[in-house]
């Protein structure tokens, strides 16, 4: 999965500000992104997006006004989604990083290698497993040019 694409494309949802009178602009909005996300996520994720967000709007066919708050409704609900898949991939992150500490000690060279290791790993644990997290999730942002 491609966190990068995935803060974008969240990025992209949070701007969406509706301008004036809500009409097609959204509808078009929502199957556009929608479309990105799907072709974004993981294979094993699509049941489960294609349950959460339909490609066609129970609204379809009627006026412009009320399938583009149908439409809203479902882009910040797919931004609290890719919200809670990025927040995902930074906990798995932090273990995958409190495992290569792990490794690392295991490997030392000498006493005083190790030592600094054990430290480092410490601190990252006692930051707390919510704020490494959030910490990560930044940096995938930075690296990623999500971020501003």
């Amino acid at each position: 999965m491609d966190v990068g694409r995935l803060l974008r494309l969240k990025g992209t949802l949070e701007a969406h500000q509706l301008a004036g009178r809500p009409g097609r602009g959204e509808v078009d909005a929502y199957r556009s992104v929608r479309a990105e996300v799907a072709s974004a996520v993981d294979d094993a994720l699509l049941p489960e997006f294609d349950r959460l967000f339909p490609t066609e709007l129970a609204s379809a066919g009627r006026p412009w006004g009320v399938q583009a708050q149908e439409a809203v409704m479902y882009m910040n609900r797919l931004a609290g989604w890719i919200g809670g898949l990025i927040e995902v991939a930074a906990r798995e992150g932090v273990d995958s990083l409190l495992a290569l500490l792990d490794e690392q000690i295991a490997s030392a060279g000498s006493e005083a290698e190790r030592s600094r290791w054990t430290r480092l790993k410490e601190a990252a644990a006692n930051m707390g497993q919510s704020v490494l997290a959030e910490a990560l999730g930044a940096w995938l942002a930075r690296i990623s040019g999500a971020a501003g």
